[in-house]
């Protein structure tokens, strides 16, 4: 299979955010998976060795990268535009940038805090936190914006609680859980790296000086305790332990905060998609529907990897240091996984989806961000609370989330 460069097509730079301003480019992603092999697109950056990354838009074909932790590794870079060396940045100390053993040692510290029954146990003040934040919804009187009241104030309760982080200091933690988010989606010209370094230091200084050793004098059924023991028996360092603690503010408020938020846009924005939602909510549950939304919007669009030898994927010589980007919104939409992957199926039952990542990397907090939509969306039913848009919602500014900035509505039904 030959290398695939097409010059004949105009492709915006998918690597960098200004391609996401106007939504996700599905017709383009349409293009290139049509074409054989992989697809080479040319992009500069820090350790960009050939020039180029290629661009991996098949279920198949991530699958088999993402799924391939020895040929393919994350320790060089995560995604663009900060494709620079993890050792130069605050990021080496990151679970999601490490690879092999090392991986493995600070994955099996942080698992033991999602195991099914601690995520079972989860369940009941979850609704708490969503039948609290659906009061405060219904009692606003006008408009107001969709992402703080609800997208941003259910994940970021939750994930105060699923720390352990004592009821006076929670306002603090949905603060800078909130700050993390917004410093990833500044607009261009604006320093990410700096403004993730300031965030971390408040939230490290918190930790450390304050909840760790909390969880010492009064450990907890909670995720602070499960990091500050593996600590404290020489499991992880202590950079390890509070980058855990940044990766659960992270990684469990980005996805649910986006499908929340964009779900609505959703059913805001297109009537038979909020017909299809409320129907299928009623006749199959919420775990279909939620299943279907988290397909359809695919919160994260793209993670890198490098390969760390020469190898060959769909046919394609790849040479070692290569950049591979997996965009998993264009998997989630491959008409070789899905039946009409662009129509908005709630009632759909196919495996396949990639929103949470395949192989070592995968996921730990899915179950944890299903659950809350899924509550979200069955006590909305259950209390008929609808909405109707009140102003022009504002996509957020990222090459890596799909995310919102903003959706004003109007409660017009519900208790």
């Amino acid at each position: 299979m030959t290398t695939n460069v097409d010059r004949e097509v105009a492709l915006p730079n998918l690597m960098h955010a200004s391609a996401y301003v106007n939504g996700i480019p599905h017709d383009l992603f349409d293009y290139i998976r049509s074409q054989p092999g992989l697809f080479w697109f040319p992009v500069e950056g820090p350790i960009t060795e050939h020039g180029g990354v290629w661009i991996l838009t098949r279920t198949k074909d991530i699958r088999e990268v993402d799924g391939d932790g020895e040929r393919f590794i994350c320790g060089l870079g995560l995604l663009h535009p900060m494709m620079m060396p993890m050792e130069d940045t605050f990021m080496g100390d990151n679970l999601m940038s490490m690879d092999g053993a090392r991986h493995a040692r600070v994955r099996r510290v942080i698992a033991r805090g999602f195991g099914p029954r601690m995520v079972a146990g989860f369940e009941p003040w979850i609704r708490e936190i969503v039948t609290e934040t659906l009061d405060e919804l219904v009692a606003t009187k006008g408009p107001l914006d969709y992402v703080p009241a609800v997208a941003a104030a259910i994940p970021s309760r939750v994930i105060a609680r699923i720390l352990g982080v004592p009821l006076e200091d929670r306002p603090f933690i949905v603060r800078i859980t909130t700050d993390l988010f917004a410093a990833t989606q500044g607009e261009a010209g604006q320093d990410v790296v700096a403004n993730l370094t300031r965030v971390f230091q408040e939230l490290f200084d918190y930790v450390e000086t304050t909840l760790m050793p909390l969880k010492r004098e009064h450990p907890g059924q909670d995720m602070s305790t499960v990091i500050t023991q593996g600590f404290d028996a020489g499991e992880v360092t202590l950079k390890e332990a509070l980058f855990l603690h940044q990766l659960i503010m992270n990684a469990g408020f980005e996805t649910t905060h986006t499908t929340i938020g964009r779900s609505m846009w959703l059913m805001l924005e297109d009537p038979e998609i909020e017909r299809k939602t409320w129907a299928a909510l009623d006749e199959v549950g919420s775990g279909l529907v939620v299943d279907e939304f988290l397909r359809y919007i695919s919160p994260v669009i793209h993670f890198v990897r490098v390969a760390a030898v020469e190898t060959e994927v769909a046919g394609q010589k790849i040479r070692k240091g290569d950049q591979l980007a997996m965009f998993f919104t264009a998997a989630n939409r491959d008409p070789e996984t899905f039946t009409d992957p662009h129509t908005f199926d709630p009632w759909r039952n196919e495996a396949g989806s990639l929103t949470f990542g395949a192989g070592p990397h995968r996921c730990l907090g899915a179950p944890v961000a299903r659950l809350q939509v899924q509550i979200l969306f069955e006590e909305m039913a259950k209390r008929n609370i609808r909405l109707r848009m009140a102003g022009e919602p504002k996509r957020g500014y990222s090459n890596f989330i799909n995310a919102i900035a903003e959706i004003p509505v109007e409660v017009i039904s519900g208790s």
